[in-house]
């Protein structure tokens, strides 16, 4: 399990920010910057915004600090923007810090969050978070194993989009008796009905 890399450029994209015009140009002028390749600057532009509570900068700048990118690189600090992001609800952050805490990366390792952040990103429709999710059921890692739970969430993954599950869904399929089946599709069709899912960030 990894945490997004790189995220500095996916996280330019989509979102809707809720934030002054002068920080819109501010995080644009960072985003250019990235993407250009000079991070130093990228970092300039973003850590002020990401200070005054700007997700996606904090996302960003997140990102930067996990890559080294524009500064040394930190996991502390990385987790330290992305919590405070994941906080916000941005499903990328969330899905990142709980990878850190089931790895130990810049935090003392904790199963218990790592599971209950993976679900808050899960039900913003983060597809990383629903095949997690999938794997930790397979494998009884940090919870009960449960192989109708680890299909029910590749099946959500797929019905949100993801391309790259295919393979596994069937392998878990074949793994399943009839009646598992119908249990795990009865799962999968009771969460899709309690989770509105957003376009994650």
């Amino acid at each position: 399990m990894g945490f997004r890399r790189l995220g500095v450029l996916a996280v330019l994209i989509g979102g809707i920010l809720t934030v002054p015009l002068p920080a819109t140009a501010d995080f644009e002028a960072g985003s250019i910057a990235a993407h250009n390749g000079d991070h130093k600057t990228a970092m300039a532009e973003w850590l002020p915004l990401a200070k005054q509570g700007h997700v996606k900068a904090q996302y960003a700048v997140g990102a930067l600090f996990a890559e080294g990118l524009g500064a040394r690189q930190s996991l502390k600090k990385a987790f330290r923007w992305w919590r405070d992001a994941a906080e916000q609800n941005h499903a990328g952050a969330q899905y990142n810090i709980a990878v850190m805490y089931k790895d130990g990366l810049g935090v003392r390792k904790n199963s218990e969050e790592a599971v209950r952040w993976l679900n808050l990103a899960a039900k913003q429709g983060n597809t990383d978070a629903h095949t997690q999710l999938s794997r930790l059921y397979r494998d009884g890692d940090s919870v009960e194993p449960d192989p109708v739970q680890a299909y029910m969430w590749l099946e959500i993954a797929q019905r949100n989009g993801s391309r790259s599950v295919s393979r596994s869904l069937e392998t878990a399929a074949a793994d399943l008796s009839s009646a598992q089946l119908a249990d795990a599709n009865a799962r999968v069709q009771a969460w899709m009905d309690a989770n509105d899912l957003p376009k994650p960030p």
